[in-house]
């Protein structure tokens, strides 16, 4: 996947339900989407000893990177190794498909015995030799997920955004319960390639605040060390 421009908007629910209605007869539901109406995203992010992927964040870095581990629906099933790099305003990410035996081994903090190490692998292997990169903190959060192909359109509303204190355990069945923010909002992402069609450039109304920079990650590590501080 090349780089994308990667829009991100703070919305309430009135908001959301206002949007919701005006991209449903445009774009089509993502592939992945439940009965429900969406899936669970949930991701186990690596960082290093020194907390240096969390302060590039913080310290407005154009040029970083984020590895995590990532499942859907609290299942096994579907696992993927991803790095999300970042460019400026536009992100690229890099993504591999691992088994859960796979999982155990990385989460462990040791290389999957494969023939052939795939790239993403390679890189991931690199950070947790050098800067001592290890498994940190999991993210997880409801997501519905639209898409068109026009500018390869896509359009997510992610809501209640937890985690799960300082637990590794990715493949835990019970749901994250510390909350990352407000619950009365949401996070609109507007995600596309060259250009912005425009239909969904007329969505983005003056009464939305940004784009700004949200960061999942940032926000359940910030919440986390909040809650054990009692905060």
């Amino acid at each position: 996947m090349g780089l994308r421009h990667e829009d991100k908007f703070w919305i309430t629910w009135r908001q959301y339900h206002r949007l919701k209605a005006q991209i449903q007869p445009i774009l089509r539901k993502d592939s992945n989407t439940q009965s429900s109406g969406g899936y669970i995203v949930r991701s186990l992010y690596y960082e290093t000893p020194r907390a240096e992927f969390a302060f590039e964040k913080l310290s407005g870095l154009m040029h970083r990177r984020k590895f995590r581990i990532r499942t859907y629906n609290r299942s096994s099933e579907y696992i993927r190794l991803e790095i999300k790099r970042k460019e400026n305003q536009r992100v690229e990410k890099h993504t591999c498909k691992i088994t859960r035996s796979m999982a155990d081994e990385l989460i462990n903090r040791k290389l999957p015995k494969v023939k052939d190490l795939h790239p993403v692998l390679a890189q991931l292997y690199l950070e947790m030799n050098q800067r001592l990169a290890r498994p940190s903190l999991i993210v997880e959060y409801e997501r519905e997920a639209y898409v068109h192909p026009l500018g390869n359109l896509r359009i997510t509303f992610d809501k209640h955004l937890r985690s799960g204190s300082s637990s590794t355990d990715l493949f835990c069945t019970k749901p994250c319960t510390i909350p990352a923010h407000s619950p009365s909002q949401l996070i609109l992402e507007i995600k596309y390639d060259h250009f912005i069609p425009t239909f969904a450039q007329r969505l983005i109304s003056k009464e939305m605040v940004g784009p700004v920079a949200i960061s999942k990650y940032y926000l359940c590590r910030n919440s986390i060390h909040s809650w054990e501080n009692g905060q």
